[in-house]
């Protein structure tokens, strides 16, 4: 009787085992995909910065000017 309920807990300890490793996997295959929408939702998102670097660059010159 007790190899039998040692048999269990090695069994579901095993399976839950796993299943973890499977979460796991998931969630950082979620991140990974989360990652890749943001980039399809804004796949220029680099010309923003680009354009916020050269209004801050004006803003400085005309600044500089007076």
């Amino acid at each position: 009787m007790l190899q039998w309920v040692f048999s269990r807990i090695q069994y579901f300890s095993e399976y839950l085992a796993k299943w973890d490793e499977t979460l796991e996997k998931d969630v950082i295959e979620k991140e990974q995909i989360e990652r890749y929408m943001k980039q399809l939702e804004n796949p220029f998102g680099f010309l923003d910065t680009m354009k916020d670097e050269a209004i801050y660059d004006d803003i400085d010159d005309h600044d500089n000017d007076d």
